[in-house]
């Protein structure tokens, strides 16, 4: 072994038969007069001595050594060097990927050989991977830890018109396409996500700053980059464009403003007209005005009833616990002042509480009313408070006659259908109160107590 550092021959041995590369060194008719453990191991020989005198050719396919004397060997003898990567072949014939650095000495060729497999598989898998996400209809782009953008996908540039091409936000900070406070609502997500959930997501909602100067409205699903070492390496997002849809609710959300504010004034002159001619005409007419007075009335109440609606679905989540055995007494308790005809019966236990906020009283009244409130059928309602298995159950029995099914089995079908509807909301309001808090509405049909709607809560104590 040549000595170009001035080291002693024995030196440089214990040196390259520690190194965990492999390392090997050809004669001038290139079979092996060196090889080191780790060499030997690579190729999956058991004593390195097993190589030396084998021609190098035994190590390749017969492919990859065309490769080798076609275009490698003759780079090597012009240079004196080459670097690049190869596949070689084990013992066993199995092939691998490796990384290859070859310089031509007095002595021969030295070879210096490292497996890249895992590297070559996770070049691939990331290439698999940047192929699918660039095809995606979702906008994807990551950030590094410092709040740069290190790689945007194809449905970014291509369908969100910002005016921006990838060789303009690449490298740039995120700051170029967010305003402050979306850069502070994703720190605040991206803070949450270190402190509780690293490997989970979150979702916002954030607006893109165009190069024309107008905003495009998304929905973000942020992520965090694997750590490396332990240290915070940037995020992921993924974006969707919802500027459509936020301009159909603010559309839906003026014509429903503007269609309940004038039915309500309009069925307020009918209703008052309506009264008055009852009182100043013969029976049957005044028969008929009181229907018309009452129909009023019924859409008022349903419009009042959509009001309610949307306020508790524009509501903020601000759910907490609640004693519901309390609530249940008290709104029981006004609803026999309201209908003193009615049997209204309570079982509750002791204070028990669950999730839910103050809208609860609400929808148990407007499920009673429900069950009292069939024409022709005796007014009974039994209201139930138990705890049943992990869930916290409110119980609203008609007794047998009260529960229209038409307004209950709609809410359990996929969608409103002509022939299959409710006539009110008052179901609807209390299923999407039920929703929001993260609990369940059930129906029972046919049981000893009559038809039974269940709402189903979250225990504050297991609320998490």
């Amino acid at each position: 072994m040549s000595d170009p550092t001035g080291c002693d021959e024995w030196a440089l041995k214990q040196a390259a038969d520690a190194a965990m590369d492999g390392i090997a060194i050809l004669d001038h008719e290139e079979a092996y007069r060196y090889v080191n453990r780790a060499h030997a191991d690579l190729y999956g020989f058991d004593d390195p001595e097993a190589l030396v005198g084998k021609d190098w050719r035994t190590l390749y396919g017969e492919s990859e050594v065309e490769r080798f004397e076609s275009e490698v060997m003759p780079v090597l003898r012009e240079a004196g060097e080459w670097r690049g990567e190869a596949t070689g072949r084990r013992k066993d014939g199995r092939e691998f990927a490796q990384e290859l650095s070859l310089s031509l000495t007095d002595g021969g060729i030295v070879c210096v050989v490292r497996d890249v497999t895992e590297r070559r598989e996770r070049r691939k898998r990331l290439e698999r991977y940047e192929t699918a996400m660039q095809n995606i209809h979702d906008g994807v782009y990551t950030l590094d830890a410092e709040g740069r953008i290190t790689w945007i996908n194809k449905t970014a540039i291509e369908a969100f018109d910002s005016g921006y091409e990838r060789e303009d936000l690449v490298g740039s900070f995120v700051t170029k396409i967010l305003d402050d406070e979306d850069v502070e609502k994703c720190l605040s997500l991206i803070q949450e996500l270190l402190r509780e959930d690293p490997h989970g997501s979150r979702w916002c909602e954030i607006a893109i700053q165009t190069a024309y100067g107008d905003e495009i409205r998304c929905e973000l699903n942020l992520s965090l980059r694997p750590f490396e070492d332990g240290e915070f390496r940037g995020t992921v997002g993924v974006v969707r464009d919802i500027s459509g849809r936020k301009r159909r609710e603010q559309q839906l959300s003026v014509l429903n403003r503007v269609l309940r504010h004038n039915l309500r004034n309009e069925l307020n002159v009918i209703e008052g007209n309506a009264e008055r001619l009852a009182t100043e005409l013969d029976d049957e007419h005044a028969r008929q005005a009181r229907l018309i007075s009452k129909a009023s009335e019924q859409i008022i109440d349903i419009a009042e009833t959509a009001r309610r609606i949307e306020a508790v679905l524009d509501r903020d989540d601000a759910t907490t616990s609640v004693d519901v055995a309390a609530v249940v007494e008290e709104r029981c308790a006004d609803l026999r002042d309201a209908h003193p005809d009615a049997t209204i019966t309570v079982e509750t236990p002791s204070e028990r509480r669950a999730i839910a906020d103050e809208s609860l009283g609400e929808a148990v009244e407007r499920l009673v009313e429900t069950a009292i409130g069939n024409p022709g059928a005796e007014p009974v309602a039994t209201v139930t408070v138990r705890e049943a298995d992990d869930r916290m159950e409110i119980r609203v029995a008609d007794g047998g006659t009260g529960l229209p099914r038409s307004e209950i089995e709609v809410l359990f079908e996929d969608r409103e259908t002509p022939l299959r509807h409710g006539k009110g909301l008052d179901m609807w309001f209390v299923k999407w109160l039920v929703d929001s808090y993260g609990g369940e509405l059930d129906f029972e049909r046919e049981t000893p107590e009559g038809s039974v709607v269940v709402v189903r809560l979250r225990p504050a104590s297991v609320a998490g």
